[in-house]
C-alpha cells in the first residue's frame, strides 16, 4: 500500500510540475505576442517622417488640382479663395529681352472676372492653365531635400513692392533654373525650398544651339497647414 502512495504522489508531483511548465510558456508567448504588438503598432520616426511627407505631397497636388480646375473654368472666385490678404505677383520675363519684363502686384479685390492680372497702371499675365493634364498633376513629383530646403528667393512676398521684385528679378530666373537643371525634365513637378516656399514649373532648359529658358511658374506658401499663392510666373 506504501509502495502505490509513493507512486500516486509522484504521478500528482508530475501533474503538477508539467501544468506549471505549461503555464510558464504560455505566459512567456503572451508577453512575446503582446511586444511584438506593441513595436507594430508604434511607427519609427522614420515612418511617422515618410506618412507625413505623402501626406504633405498629396496635400500639394491637391493644391495645384484646384487651381488648374480655377483657371479652366474661370471662376474668379475659386481663384481668389487661394489667395491670403498679402495678394499675388504676376511676373512675365522676356528672356531674349524683346519686351520690357512685367512686375505687378494685386489683392483679391483687384483680380479681374477674366482672371487677366492687370492694375491701373499695367496689365500682366492672362491665368491661362498650366499646359499639364489632371492625370499629370495627380502624378507629378514633389522634391524635397535638404539642399533644396536650404534655397531661397530672398524676397518678401508678402509685401507690395514691385520695384523690389523688379530689381531682384535676375536672381529670381537663376535660382528658377538651378531647381530645373536637378533633372532638366519637361514635366510638372514642384519644388520645396527654405521657409515654407513651395515652386510648381514645367519647364526646361535648352543650352543648344540657342539657350532658352521658358514655361509656367506658380509660387506658393505652406501657412498653418494651407496653401496661399505667392506669384504666377511666365518666361517667355
Amino acid at each position: 500500500m506504501r509502495y502505490l502512495y509513493v507512486i500516486n504522489r509522484t504521478i500528482k508531483i508530475l501533474s503538477l510540475i508539467i501544468i506549471l511548465n505549461f503555464l510558464l510558456s504560455a505566459c512567456e508567448n503572451a508577453d512575446t505576442k503582446v511586444t511584438h504588438n506593441q513595436v507594430n503598432e508604434n511607427p519609427t520616426k522614420s515612418e511617422v517622417a515618410m506618412d507625413h511627407q505623402k501626406n504633405q505631397d498629396q496635400a500639394i497636388r491637391n493644391f495645384m488640382l484646384q487651381l488648374e480646375d480655377n483657371i479652366v473654368k474661370v471662376d474668379s472666385k475659386g481663384f481668389k479663395g487661394m489667395l491670403d490678404q498679402h495678394g499675388v505677383y504676376s511676373i512675365t520675363y522676356f528672356e531674349d529681352g524683346r519686351d520690357p519684363n512685367v512686375v505687378l502686384h494685386l489683392y483679391g479685390n483687384e483680380i479681374r472676372d477674366d482672371l487677366v492680372l492687370a492694375n491701373s497702371t499695367k496689365t500682366g499675365i492672362g491665368v491661362s492653365p498650366m499646359v499639364a493634364s489632371n492625370a499629370e498633376l495627380e502624378n507629378m513629383p514633389v522634391h524635397s531635400n535638404e539642399w533644396l530646403k536650404n534655397l531661397s528667393f530672398n524676397v518678401d512676398w508678402h509685401i507690395n513692392d514691385e520695384n523690389l521684385i523688379q530689381s531682384k528679378l535676375d536672381d529670381i530666373i537663376k535660382l528658377c533654373e538651378k531647381m530645373v537643371l536637378m533633372n532638366n525634365e519637361y514635366i510638372p513637378q514642384v519644388f520645396q525650398l527654405k521657409d515654407n516656399i513651395f515652386v510648381f514649373t514645367k519647364s526646361n532648359v535648352s543650352p543648344e544651339p540657342y539657350y532658352s529658358f521658358t514655361g509656367r511658374w506658380v509660387i506658393f506658401e505652406k501657412i498653418d497647414n494651407e496653401y496661399k499663392l505667392r506669384a504666377i510666373m511666365e518666361f517667355q
